[in-house]
């Protein structure tokens, strides 16, 4: 249970989802957040929250927190700014309210009183979410970790996904919409690598009834596929039973991608779609689960440290409640 006394943490008996109760309700989506989300009177009084909820919505959510709990935990720490900015009179308007200085002030005095790490966490939300929210505000650009190393995009976002997936859904033949179903299935679930996404077939893919967990059986590993993608994954095999699973390519090409990805109609808006980033998203996904890195390692294939280091800021920490404190206590 939560100070609030309204959410609890809580993880559920698969070990493929998490969930929170929020005002009595089961939330396992990001949109559940947003939708129950409310702080206790006693951190924010009602009418105040009517005020500066569609504020503090709009610049999380422009934010783009891929899990449940990153939400959650944003919510709270960007509620609580914008409501202390409002106290000191502060027009809603997120130029005026997201400043760095702004930022570092309420951090370093109002919240003086929470613990260090809390505080770092905080500022760490506030931060994103300014410079998501503004244009105009000086904030500098997100540091980018090893970029003179690794070249390793971030993952797709929450809204960038279910455009993708929108997307796929007007493409205006079966093949073409065959093609994105099964690069979006292979990448965001399984995450599999360029060359295995080309090579896999139906017969790789198995399904264990009496756990309901369906597999991609490669040549040097097994991997799990995210439960929300099964019944897709189960769909291109039974559409597409032999041969790969993407369709006919060219295994002359340098890039083969590209073909494939001909006649793909994406809008403008949504960034390129591609297959090494599908698998960071996944690998950020997995990553956020109870899954122990040797575990990751055996499942992900091939995975360098600096790699992991990059995706490491990407995947949701559990701060709310310092539950990452009590994992690392074995509690």
């Amino acid at each position: 249970m939560s100070k609030s006394g309204k959410t609890t943490q809580t993880q559920s008996a698969s070990p493929s989802r998490e969930f929170l109760v929020i005002n009595g309700v089961i939330v396992t989506a990001v949109s559940g957040v947003y939708g129950h989300y409310t702080p206790t009177p006693a951190r924010i009084p009602k009418e105040q929250w009517q005020r500066i909820r569609p504020l503090v919505v709009t610049a999380v959510r422009a934010a783009g927190y891929p899990s449940i709990h990153g939400t959650h935990f944003a919510l709270r720490a960007t509620s609580g700014f914008v409501a202390h900015c409002q106290d000191r009179e502060l027009p809603l308007d997120p130029e005026v309210m997201f400043l760095p200085d702004l930022v570092e002030h309420y951090i370093g005095t109002t919240r003086a009183g929470a613990t260090m790490r809390t505080r770092a966490n905080e500022r760490a939300v506030l931060r994103r979410v300014g410079r998501a929210a503004t244009k105009r505000a000086p904030w500098p650009p997100e540091p980018k970790p090893f970029q003179d190393h690794v070249h390793l995009k971030p993952p797709y976002t929450d809204k960038e996904i279910a455009g993708f997936w929108k997307a796929c859904e007007s493409q205006t033949s079966d093949h073409h919409r065959h093609v994105m179903t099964a690069l979006l299935v292979l990448g965001l679930g399984a995450g599999l690598k360029p060359r295995e996404v080309l090579d896999c077939t139906a017969r790789q893919v198995k399904k264990h009834k009496a756990t309901g967990l369906t597999a991609i059986f490669l040549a040097d590993r097994t991997v799990p596929v995210i439960s929300q993608y099964a019944d897709r994954l189960l769909d291109l095999c039974h559409d597409r039973p032999d041969g790969s699973l993407v369709g006919p390519w060219n295994r002359a090409s340098k890039d083969p991608f590209t073909n494939l990805r001909k006649g793909l109609r994406v809008p403008p808006f949504l960034p390129a779609l591609a297959v090494p980033r599908l698998r960071t998203t996944w690998m950020a996904n997995v990553l956020a689960q109870d899954l122990r890195i040797s575990e990751f390692m055996v499942i992900a294939g091939t995975v360098s440290a600096k790699s992991l280091e990059c995706i490491a800021p990407f995947v949701a920490g559990r701060w709310d409640e310092n539950v990452y404190l009590l994992r690392g206590a074995a509690l």
